[in-house]
């Protein structure tokens, strides 16, 4: 397609979460020790929620193959490093075993705790994800204020309409993709027990997840019409976690602690405070998978920004998902997403028909926009298809291998074994991973 001269590129932006464990392969509480030793080198490595993970991100870029490249030299400097400390990195969505994290009470960690229970709470320090970002267009987001703006009718407004609806409708099909986390505390919940058990709800058959109870602060949202129903979601989601703190008899004062109300909602996907649409209900997985989702997500949306492509819901976009008929992308009805796929992918993954026609939909749509070495940068995930297993199915396989059935709580040791397994991939898949940046220019 013919390409305008955008009025600003949009910049991309990776998170990235692992667990810490021993050279056993059990979980340990090293992340304290090895931020301190990541800062000492220059590695951009923060805290998370959970004393046992920890997080690493990179300066965005307006290219995905030099963020990559950045990113894979990072992450390997945080690989040897952590080694020195006789650690190593997991890095999929759950640790499989079971564990007790030591969670932090300190900053607005100690709100989350009050908020949820301890108990509660350590859900998510047994749960780690990948985030994409992607910057919004110029005119939309006041970044000294850090809010939306109220616009009036324009292309550009409508353009971030379209873009949050596909990243919504897409959940389903990169969740599937980059699913890890086939067990959760010794046990088999579903392809995706993370996604379960951090978002929960009746959506995903959880009322004991840890968003189970707070729609609109973690679960998956509905579609959106207006810029306005952007800005009246952050108010809705801002008062609801308010709300939250009154029923724990936490002082209202306490919500001046979020920097602006951007800050306040964990969904799978919302408009950050650094003026980005952030997906992050996605698992994490090896940076061959992340890297090749950050390209065909990206590439989507960069032509929804350039070309100011229609995004549309429909019954037809339900049997013909992600099909591009002159600039529309139909796609399917929110309910149909929030209902129906996203269980699907959680439970099923790609043994549902449905499933695998949204896939294959999506990266068709997304093929059509790839510059010939984009398209090596997305073959892991072709390749997923192509043997029908996911990260998550392999670990089932292995399960089964050592003589378990899902129906069965795995000893511990068994699953340390698996996650040593996954860390040693984790440093093995660098070179090739690299070398595949390194061909897109």
């Amino acid at each position: 397609m013919k390409h305008f001269n955008p009025l600003k590129r949009s910049m991309i932006g990776l998170e990235t979460e692992f667990f810490t464990l021993n050279e056993n392969g059990f979980m340990v509480s090293k992340a304290d020790e090895l931020i301190d030793s990541a800062k000492k080198h220059k590695i951009p490595a923060i805290k998370e929620c959970g004393k046992n993970m920890l997080e690493l991100g990179v300066f965005p870029s307006e290219k995905i193959n030099k963020i990559a490249r950045n990113y894979l030299n990072e992450l390997q400097k945080l690989i040897d490093l952590t080694e020195k400390h006789s650690s190593m990195l997991y890095p999929l969505g759950t640790y499989p075993g079971s564990f007790e994290p030591e969670m932090r009470t300190d900053s607005l960690y100690s709100i989350k705790q009050k908020v949820f229970g301890e108990n509660k709470f350590k859900i998510a320090g047994r749960n780690i994800g990948f985030h994409f970002h992607y910057t919004l267009p110029r005119g939309v987001f006041n970044s000294k204020t850090k809010r939306l703006k109220q616009v009036k009718k324009s292309k550009i407004a409508e353009s971030m309409v379209n873009a949050f609806n596909l990243m919504l409708s897409i959940d389903p099909v990169v969740s599937t993709l980059l699913q890890s986390s086939p067990f959760y505390q010794g046990k088999y919940y579903g392809k995706d027990s993370r996604i379960i058990w951090y978002r929960g709800g009746k959506f995903l058959n959880n009322p004991d997840g840890l968003y189970s109870d707070m729609e609109e602060i973690g679960q998956l949202p509905s579609y959106i019409h207006t810029v306005t129903d952007l800005i009246n979601k952050t108010e809705t989601t801002f008062k609801a976690w308010e709300k939250e703190l009154i029923k724990k008899e936490i002082p209202r004062k306490k919500m001046k602690e979020y920097p602006t109300k951007l800050a306040v909602g964990w969904p799978p996907l919302k408009i950050n405070l650094h003026g980005t649409l952030e997906q992050r209900g996605l698992d994490m997985n090896h940076p061959k998978y992340i890297l090749g989702a950050s390209v065909l997500i990206s590439v989507v949306l960069r032509e929804i920004f350039q070309e100011f492509l229609e995004v549309k819901p429909s019954d037809y976009g339900m049997h013909n998902p992600f099909k591009l008929e002159n600039s529309t992308i139909h796609i399917s009805p929110d309910s149909i997403v929030r209902e129906k796929l996203q269980l699907l992918s959680a439970t099923k993954g790609l043994e549902s028909k449905e499933i695998k026609n949204n896939i294959k939909g999506f990266i068709k749509l997304s093929k059509q926009f790839m510059m010939p070495e984009e398209k090596k940068a997305v073959k892991p995930l072709l390749n997923i298809l192509d043997r029908e297993a996911t990260v998550s199915d392999i670990l089932i396989k292995r399960v089964k291998k050592a003589g378990f059935s899902l129906k069965e709580i795995v000893p511990n040791d068994v699953f340390a074994e698996m996650a040593l397994k996954s860390c040693r991939q984790l440093k093995k898949s660098m070179d090739k991973t690299k070398r595949t940046f390194e061909a897109i220019v």
